[in-house]
């Protein structure tokens, strides 16, 4: 089995956040002439900078992000010369650079712009994903989603929608990426953007022609195309033309395959993109390879020119490879061999050691075809090691059935039956469910056809005698059939009357259960309220007065002490240990009042009583923390029974993590919308995943937390974090019965 080599990489297309929909620069350029805004003239020329990028000019992408920079000094057109540079970076493969433009853009847009802010999570998730960092892509995606939900950026959304399914795809989760394209389809039926929903086609063309549904795939894929050639949006629809081509040729459809796929090309020449022309050739050429050597070479030939002409060597080495298998099937086996070395050598130069073992075993087919045994063997065997080596199972059953097919081409049939053994022994590793279904069909047929001729060699009376008994037996088994049945229709009878009478038993065990809950929460409600209450009026009556008591004590003591004569020294230096004993009673008087009512929190709110907690635990240890709030400002107000529910639940989540987690950074981040507080609190420590049921057995730390949450209609959760740690997440309800109450503080 010679291996051939067809372009569909398009089917992987580059995402680019911003999306151009298929523009060519003479559109853009006559956009860039008619815009009114300097807010356009940056869009289009982030456009045009992006084309530049698809194609690889380094300089150009350069070139447009100065040109922006110089058009405004506003925060748009940095975070978009930003951007720009960062796609620079890219082509020019460095990742740490690239990140550290993003990380600029984050800090400038904090604060100022939240949506530009928003949107840099989006874009560190497309950098990641470039540079194939699977894990950081889904983490910068989670933040990038859950900021678009929090400030309705529904464009946003389906952004990430499409990129996540792009990534599934990628690490082969197929039918999760095709999931997730439909989720993003349906976020699109929001704002019914038609453009949107043409690259959302794209994708889902892409998902079904993984997963083998090519009626679906041609569907969504002449869907896309229909958009895009109604916009004059060419490019876009010359990436779909070569997909459809791809589809038609694993149909057989040659002429359709061919007639699209020239289609494409066309596009590509016009508007300079070199390397798509060049994979155009490679997908024409292959169709052909067979049937049509001449018309085959010629277009490969053509691919070659163009891979050379762009030093694209991955490229060349394809086309080589592909003109070998040419001459391969014209039984020019020398002229085979010349072009299989060439792309050989190519391929070791650059360490692509699938393509390596590929290449080893055509060229052991082709020294077998020449009749040069020791040749032959010596690249079916290093072709095999090299497939091992990068544990390719496609090249490590090629390389075993080349070796079965040399020793029967030499007559070696003892061999030849060994290597196909294990041949089929590693394939059915892969594809036994196939096999083992063919064995078992041809042994039934075989056992079928030796029942038939046994009977056939019965007399006429045992046969007789024998339909006699079988009648028999068929009859006895009717009767037992329908007694079953009856029994059957009786017993589903009783389980269905019997189900009945259960789903009303438990509807009302539900209500009966429902309502002692409400009780418990009411309850509940009640014995928090009165606890707080209780908390402020102690502390109240500690500040007022035995706090003042004291103090007045001691100012007492301190007057007494300048009109004293005291006998000696052990008298005044008793005398003065008094008051400060007096002062350190004050002190702790006052601490334990603010602890059952935070200062900072009643007289200036949520925000001003966590960062004097963490202030107060952290300032003086080896932990470091972060606390950055969105959506309200730092004199914000809260309803009360909120603020003190979110204060106390924090606590006690910083408690846990100081006396358990051994974090070393914890990161708070508080969010308000319209609906909603949500509070996340992630730490960097060993990390755990709570169960309530053994939180009620170990500590009442975890449970206290989600009754105070249950209280407000909130709740608490809880997940692993990205890499270690645990990140805790808390979302109490801004409106409803639990928290309409207004803050009296």
């Amino acid at each position: 089995m010679l291996f051939k080599y067809q372009n569909i990489a398009v089917l992987f297309w580059a995402l680019v956040p911003v999306l151009i929909f298929g523009q060519n620069r003479s559109q853009l350029t006559e956009q860039l002439r008619q815009a009114n805004s300097g807010s356009d003239r940056i869009a289009i020329l982030s456009k045009i900078g992006q084309l530049h990028y698809e194609k690889g000019n380094t300089d150009s992408v350069y070139h447009y992000a100065e040109l922006i920079s110089k058009a405004d000094q506003g925060l748009e057109a940095f975070a978009n010369s930003q951007y720009l540079r960062a796609y620079g970076k890219v082509l020019e493969n460095k990742k740490e650079a690239a990140f550290f433009l993003l990380n600029k853009v984050q800090k400038r847009t904090k604060g100022q712009n939240d949506s530009l802010w928003a949107q840099t999570f989006y874009k560190k998730a497309y950098f990641y994903y470039h540079f194939n960092d699977f894990i950081s892509v889904s983490k910068q995606l989670r933040l990038s989603m859950r900021m678009a939900d929090s400030l309705d950026l529904v464009g946003q959304q389906i952004a990430s929608q499409i990129l996540k399914s792009n990534t599934q795809l990628k690490v082969g989760e197929l039918k999760d990426a095709l999931e997730t394209a439909k989720e993003a389809r349906k976020l699109n039926s929001i704002t019914n953007d038609k453009s949107t929903e043409a690259t959302i086609d794209k994708l889902l063309g892409n998902c079904f022609f993984h997963l083998g549904k090519y009626e679906e795939s041609l569907q969504a894929y002449f869907r896309s195309a229909r958009y895009y050639e109604n916009q004059n949006y060419m490019l876009q629809a010359a990436d779909i033309y070569g997909n459809i081509g791809s589809i038609y040729q694993s149909l057989k459809k040659l002429d359709q395959a061919e007639s699209y796929t020239l289609k494409a090309k066309k596009i590509y020449g016009e508007n300079g993109y070199n390397t798509k022309v060049a994979n155009s050739y490679v997908n024409l050429g292959t169709m052909f390879t067979k049937t049509e050597p001449e018309r085959a070479l010629d277009y490969f030939e053509n691919a070659k020119k163009v891979f050379e002409k762009n030093a694209d060597s991955a490229g060349l080495a394809k086309a080589l490879n592909n003109i070998a298998n040419v001459y391969y099937y014209e039984t020019k086996y020398k002229k085979a061999l010349e072009f299989f070395n060439k792309s050989l050598a190519i391929n070791k130069s650059l360490n692509d050691q699938k393509e390596v073992s590929r290449l080893q075993t055509n060229l052991g087919y082709t020294y077998m075809m020449l009749n040069n045994k020791a040749q032959s063997n010596e690249y079916f065997i290093a072709g095999l090691s090299t497939a091992r080596k990068i544990d390719g199972l496609a090249e490590i059953t090629a390389s075993m059935e080349g070796l079965s097919d040399m020793h029967a081409h030499f007559n070696e049939f003892e061999k030849a039956l060994e290597y196909k053994d294990r041949y089929i022994a590693f394939k059915d590793s892969m594809l036994n469910a196939r096999m083992t279904e063919k064995i078992a069909e041809l042994r039934t047929r075989y056992e079928t056809e030796q029942k038939e001729r046994e009977i056939k060699s019965l007399n006429r009376e045992k046969e007789i005698d024998q339909l006699k008994l079988s009648r028999q037996e068929m009859e006895l088994e009717q009767s037992r059939n329908q007694i079953i049945y009856l029994i059957i229709f009786i017993l589903l009878s009783f389980f269905v009357l019997y189900g009945a009478y259960k789903r009303v038993s438990m509807k009302r065990e539900r209500e009966f259960q429902k309502a002692i809950i409400s009780e418990q929460e009411e309850g509940l409600k009640a014995l928090i309220s009165a606890l707080e209450s209780e908390r402020k009026r102690i502390s109240r009556d500690l500040h007022d007065g035995v706090a003042q008591t004291l103090t007045g004590l001691k100012m007492s003591f301190e007057r007494f002490y300048d009109s004293l004569h005291f006998q000696n020294q052990t008298q005044r230096k008793r005398f003065l240990q008094s008051i400060e004993y007096l002062n350190e009673a004050c002190d702790e008087v006052r601490t334990i009042s603010h602890e059952m009512m935070p200062k900072g929190l009643q007289q200036f709110g949520l925000i001003s009583g966590l960062q004097d907690i963490l202030s107060n635990m952290f300032n003086n240890s080896n932990m470091s923390y972060t606390f950055d709030f969105y959506g309200m400002k730092s004199q914000d107000r809260l309803p009360e029974m909120v603020e003190l529910s979110a204060y106390r639940i924090v606590q006690e989540l910083l408690n846990n993590i100081v006396k358990h987690s051994g974090a070393n950074k914890i990161d708070i981040n508080l969010y308000r919308n319209e609906k909603d507080l949500v509070i996340t609190i992630e730490d960097d420590g060993k990390g755990f995943l709570p169960d309530i049921e053994k939180d009620s057995q170990k500590g009442k730390g975890l449970l206290n937390i989600r009754s105070r949450a249950n209280t407000l209609n909130g709740d608490i959760g809880f997940e692993p974090g990205a890499t270690k740690g645990t990140i805790a997440t808390l979302t109490l309800p801004l409106k409803g019965d639990a928290n309409d109450q207004n803050h009296t503080g």
